[in-house]
């Protein structure tokens, strides 16, 4: 018995730990349940193992046990740092780079955890050597006990969820290819009725059509990494955003915008192109040209038809989740990332790249030149000193001297680079002809650690979202509408709206939030949906008749949020159909440029030189033209 009790103990502790630190986030009695069937199990099957082989015994035993073991301390550990359960952003992120900045973000921790899971090893091992063993039949009983245990107590199943969330990760989504376009749009669009605001579908990219106004407008849109309204202005800490307290009395400020995602990609796609993207990869879902959703007409494709010059700036890489990748589909001109700078000569703040303090002076440099130029500009950013655990830059003024406050401190430097940045656009005359306009990319994560600092009150989703316009910019027939409520997902009609850019398509979910006021007020997002009054949690893969017929009717419960993000996902991949969902791009390991000297194409992947390898007339893919009659053609 005592093999019993130490691993229904050792597998019972992890989700006791989780439900202690997070709330109700796992079941209390199905866990018991699962935790002690599961403990019968192994012990069972060491007893029926040990009469064939005591050497197989301990080796099964241990290592089904170290598994579980992992996968539930592993679980404990996303909830501490995303405030969230398994879920294909897990998986997306077990590689080989998460993994060294994992190790380097908690090198302590990770000591901790090898010894720990080393005398759980040594202690399994000796138990299960130890036990007197019993006989087959009473073994089958326990086994046959042990079966609905799981059975019953299998929806707080650690080992379980994980399964799920592996399996939604790897399977592919694909619009039935029988189909037309124009069969998957009406049945897609037919289903989301009752929740698009709405009525024109986007045209192909390719049909796109944009024109300037008479005096056309420049654009600066900057990505607050993890901004939620909530810090400014915050009761926990007074004076904590004071040059964001002041931009908002200053200009316009909308406080009732939702996220509609929980990722950088998915919150910039989402806003640019005004649709759910298909998330089901978490960040590697946009690492494929058919991910990224070629021919939907985003902002940055609607600009550059328009005639703007275009510009992404970010501190990191920009192969991770296929920023990139992302912003060169759609319309921008140059995509700015870590590799720039290293190239530049500038340091790593730390893992992920490049300082934020840095960002923002050289976006004013490049602000300032586009500025001068005749041609409207859009120069777009996104930050990285919110990102968890929150990252504190050189000059920058501390809130707290607490040690155990990093967000916060995060949160008050932010606003001070965000607040010099603005005023030096002010005062160098900048915004008198451009449009500014900053928003959050999604909302911060729920962990323990943020919650300590900030309150429960971090749970709140709504986006700080701020709008500079010139002087002679009239707002629209029913003003600015700054108290309405909304999502991100309005950004991009919203901001063509005030830039006064006609164009010929419409949005999937985008409405002008100048203009049009919307026609209900009931909002999507992938996990939640909002009124203006309460979130409405629903769970789209706990659905027991999704194939039921009648139109989905609000507010949406399991079944018909599954329909709709189905519809949403079929809807997207008709801006896709034709592009393969396993073409990567070049950019994400290769570098290729032309030697200064000696005029000779170099292609570098990592360290090593391919250029012989990969450079063959043969192959006739036109990367890049540094002179005519120059091509460089790589395999």
């Amino acid at each position: 018995m005592k093999l019993i009790f130490f691993l229904a103990t050792l597998l019972i502790l992890p989700p006791v730990i989780i439900v202690s630190r997070n709330g109700d986030v796992i079941e209390i009695l199905p866990m018991l349940l699962s935790s002690t069937g599961f403990a019968l199990l192994l012990y069972a099957l060491v007893n029926l193992l040990k009469k064939m082989n005591i050497t197989v015994a301990v080796t099964m035993g241990v290592l089904l046990l170290m598994s579980a073991l992992l996968i539930r301390y592993l679980l404990g550990f996303l909830y501490d740092f995303s405030g969230r359960g398994y879920g294909s952003e897990f998986f997306a992120h077990t590689n080989r780079t998460s993994i060294e900045i994992g190790l380097q973000e908690y090198n302590r921790e990770a000591w901790v955890v090898l010894i720990v899971f080393s005398l759980f090893v040594f202690f399994a091992t000796r138990l299960i050597k130890n036990q007197d063993e019993i006989a087959i039949f009473p073994s089958l009983g326990i086994l046959a006990i042990s079966l609905p245990l799981i059975y019953s107590g299998a929806s707080a199943s650690p080992e379980l969820q994980f399964v799920q969330a592996y399996n939604r990760y790897t399977q592919v989504n694909q619009s039935d290819q029988a189909l037309s376009i124009e069969a998957i749009r009406t049945q897609s669009n037919a289903m989301l009725d009752a929740v698009r605001l709405t009525q024109t579908l986007p045209i192909q990219k390719a049909e796109l059509q944009a024109s300037l106004p008479e005096k056309p407008l420049n654009l600066i849109l900057i990505y607050l990494e993890s901004f939620n309204e909530v810090f400014s202005n915050n009761k926990h800490y007074p004076g904590l955003t004071p040059y964001i307290d002041a931009l908002k009395k200053r200009h316009h400020s909308f406080e009732q915008i939702r996220s509609s995602g929980y990722v950088t990609i998915e919150g910039i796609a989402n806003s640019q192109c005004g649709t759910l993207v298909n998330m089901e990869y978490a960040n590697s879902s946009l690492i494929t040209r058919k991910g990224r959703l070629p021919d939907l007409p985003c902002l940055g494709d609607i600009l550059q038809t328009a005639g703007y010059d275009q510009t992404f700036l970010g501190g990191a890489g920009l192969a991770f989740a296929g920023k990139g990748a992302f912003f060169r589909e759609h319309g921008y001109d140059k995509v700015l990332g870590w590799k720039h700078w290293e190239n530049s000569g500038f340091k790593r703040f730390n893992e992920w790249g490049l300082s934020d303090r840095e960002l923002f002076s050289q976006a004013f440099k490049i602000i300032n030149q586009r500025h001068e130029q005749a041609k409207p500009f859009n120069v777009t950013m996104l930050t990285l000193g919110m990102h968890t655990p929150g990252f504190v830059y050189d000059r920058c003024p501390l809130y707290t001297s607490e040690t155990d406050k990093p967000f916060v401190n995060a949160i008050h430097c932010t606003d001070y680079l965000l607040g010099q940045f603005v005023d030096k656009l002010e005062q160098g005359g900048i915004l008198n002809n451009t449009v500014l306009y900053i928003q959050a990319d999604h909302g911060s994560f729920v962990t323990p650690a943020i919650v300590k600092q900030l309150g429960k009150s971090v749970a709140d989703t709504r986006l700080l979202t701020l709008m500079a316009v010139p002087d002679f910019i009239p707002p629209g027939p029913t003003g600015f509408r700054e108290k309405s409520v909304g999502t991100n997902l309005n950004m991009v009609a919203s901001l063509l709206d005030v830039l006064r850019i006609k164009y010929n398509t419409g949005f999937i979910f985008a409405k002008s939030h100048f203009k049009d006021r919307p026609t209900q007020d009931y909002f999507v997002t992938r996990r939640h949906d909002y009124t203006p009054a309460q979130r409405i949690r629903n769970d789209r893969y706990r659905c027991d008749d999704p194939d039921r017929t009648a139109p989905p009717a609000l507010p949406l419960d399991d079944c018909d949020k599954n329909r709709i993000m189905q519809a949403v996902t079929a809807l997207n991949l008709s801006y896709a159909r034709g592009h393969d969902a396993d073409s990567r791009i070049c950019e994400f390991a290769a570098e290729v440029a032309i030697s200064d000297d000696s005029e000779t194409i170099k292609i570098k992947w990592g360290n090593q030189n391919l250029s012989d390898i990969l450079c063959h007339p043969l192959y006739l893919i036109p990367l890049l033209t540094p002179k005519p009659g120059k091509q460089i053609f790589v395999h």
